[in-house]
C-alpha cells in the first residue's frame, strides 16, 4: 500500500504524461459521500474541461432508457419495430429493448456517421444473427433504445440528460467546447459530422465531475438515477453462454449486463468485482461497490493510437491503494 490513497495512480498517470503516453486529462474519484480527488494533468488542462467520452455514453444512455421502464413507460421486451416500423428489412426474428441494451440484438454496426443519418442506417442494418443468439458489440444500435426514449417520453435523449445526477455536466451539444481527440482523423473521416450526429452509443461530452456524481449516487442506492432494484438487474449478466461474435480477444473475459460491462472474468484485473465502461479514446469509469469507491479517466489520446497504454495497470493500482476496509 502506499502513504496515501490513489498516490500510485497519480504516479502512474504523472509518468504517462512525461514519457507521451498520455497527452492530457482529469483523473477523479468519488464516494457514496461525494468527490474526493479531482485532478487535471497535462499542459492547459483543467478539471472543468469537457472530453469526448464515446462509449462511456452507453451506460448513461442505459440509465435514461431503464428509468422509463421503472416507470411503466418502457418495456424490456417491447419490440423496436413497434417503434420503427421499417426496421429490419426480411428479419423474422423481433428485436427488443433487452437485445439493444445487451449487444444481442444482431444489428451490425457501421460508421459513426453514415451519410444518410443514424436512424435510417439502424433502419436498414442488415442481421448478423437472430436476437438473443449470440453477441455483437453495437454502438448503433443505441439508435433504437434512443427511438425507444423518444417514442416513449417524447423527449429525447439529450433532454433526459439534466435530470441524472451530474447530468449537467454532460452533453450532446455539437457547438460545446471539448478537448480536442488527438490523431481521430486517422479514424473518422469527417469527426465534425460524428459530433452532429449526437451519437447515443458514442457521442456523450462529459465533465469527469459529472460522471463522478453520477457515480457516486449509485453507490448511495440512493435511487436518484435509478432505484438500486433495477441497478441490480443492470449488473446481473445478460450475455452468459453465448457465441461471441469479435476479433477482440478481451470480449470473452467478460459479460454484459444492461449497457454495463462486467469484468468478472479479465484476467488482467486484480480486482474484478466491478462494474462500467471504458471508451474509444481511452476515457474509464468504473465503479467498485465492495470498496464503496468509484473512479473516472478522461483522456483524448484516440486509444488505438496510443502505444504502451495498458489501462489496467492504472486500475490496478488504484484499487491496490485503497485502504482496506476493516
Amino acid at each position: 500500500m502506499t502513504d496515501r490513497p490513489y498516490d500510485a495512480a497519480l504516479r502512474w498517470i504523472s509518468a504517462a504524461v512525461d514519457d507521451g503516453r498520455l497527452d492530457r486529462g482529469v483523473f477523479g474519484v468519488a464516494t457514496s459521500r461525494g468527490t474526493v480527488l479531482l485532478e487535471p494533468f497535462g499542459r492547459g488542462t483543467s478539471a472543468d474541461d469537457h472530453f469526448a467520452v464515446f462509449s462511456v455514453t452507453k451506460p448513461v444512455v442505459g440509465l435514461i432508457a431503464l428509468r422509463l421502464v421503472e416507470q411503466g413507460l418502457l418495456s424490456l421486451g417491447q419490440p423496436l419495430r413497434e417503434v420503427l416500423p421499417g426496421f429490419g428489412p426480411g428479419r423474422t426474428d423481433e428485436v427488443t429493448l433487452r437485445h439493444l441494451l445487451t449487444h444481442t440484438s444482431g444489428v451490425l454496426d457501421g460508421k459513426v456517421d453514415p451519410p444518410g443519418g443514424l436512424r435510417q442506417s439502424l433502419i436498414d442494418a442488415p442481421a448478423v444473427f437472430r436476437a438473443g443468439t449470440a453477441l455483437q458489440y453495437s454502438s448503433l444500435a443505441f439508435e433504437g433504445i434512443a427511438a425507444m426514449i423518444e417514442h416513449a417520453s417524447g423527449r429525447t435523449v439529450d433532454e433526459h440528460l439534466a435530470e441524472l445526477p451530474g447530468g449537467d455536466a454532460m452533453t450532446f451539444d455539437p457547438g460545446c467546447p471539448a478537448v480536442a481527440v488527438t490523431e481521430i482523423d486517422r479514424f473518422v473521416a469527417d469527426y465534425a459530422s460524428f459530433r452532429r450526429t449526437r451519437h447515443p452509443g458514442a457521442g456523450l461530452l462529459a465533465r469527469a465531475d459529472g460522471l463522478l456524481r453520477l457515480g457516486s449516487s449509485l453507490l448511495r442506492g440512493d435511487g436518484a438515477a435509478v432505484h438500486p432494484v433495477t441497478l441490480a438487474a443492470m449488473t446481473t449478466p445478460q450475455s452468459t453462454g453465448l457465441p461471441i461474435l469479435s476479433a477482440d480477444p478481451t470480449f470473452a473475459e467478460h459479460d454484459w449486463g444492461l449497457t454495463w460491462t462486467l469484468r468478472d472474468r479479465s484476467t488482467t484485473l486484480l480486482e474484478r468485482r466491478v462494474y462500467g465502461h471504458g471508451g474509444w479514446s481511452g476515457c474509464q469509469w468504473w465503479l467498485y461497490p465492495g470498496h464503496d469507491v468509484c473512479v473516472v479517466l478522461l483522456v483524448n489520446n484516440l486509444y488505438p493510437g496510443v502505444p504502451g497504454v495498458q489501462l489496467d495497470n492504472l486500475l490496478n493500482a488504484f484499487t491496490t491503494g485503497l485502504p482496506l476496509r476493516r
